[in-house]
């Protein structure tokens, strides 16, 4: 982490952070001392997994949202389904999307044919 530059000595290592097919950071090292096998594939082994981390984490965060979003769509469906008129349908579907969205304003338009 941070804003280090290359100091362009042999000894520098970089590893890339892959996430869905691309490239989304990378580990750079730097030592006095030659890398051996072994610690390149130890750091490598550790940005293998990083990479699996963070993309469990996003996974997570994906699952958190859709279910926030499929929780606050069953609340509202359920109390436009409680209201028996037409007009308390209207004015609480425009009433919890307005308070879920946090908007300023919120206006149904209703275009009624004659046989409603």
């Amino acid at each position: 982490m941070g804003d280090k530059e290359s100091d362009g000595t042999d000894n520098e290592l970089e590893v890339s952070l892959a996430m869905r097919g691309g490239v989304i950071g990378e580990i750079r090292l730097d030592s006095e001392n030659e890398w051996t096998p072994e610690q390149r594939n130890l750091i490598e082994s550790v940005a293998a997994q990083a990479s699996l981390a963070l993309e469990n984490a996003r996974l997570l965060e994906e699952s958190q949202s859709t279910a926030t979003r499929e929780r606050l769509i069953s609340e509202i469906g359920n109390k436009i389904w409680s209201s028996t008129t037409m007009d308390g349908i209207l004015r609480t579907a425009v009433q919890e999307l307005g308070r879920a969205l946090d908007a300023s304003e919120a206006i149904i338009e209703l275009n009624v044919k004659d046989n409603l």
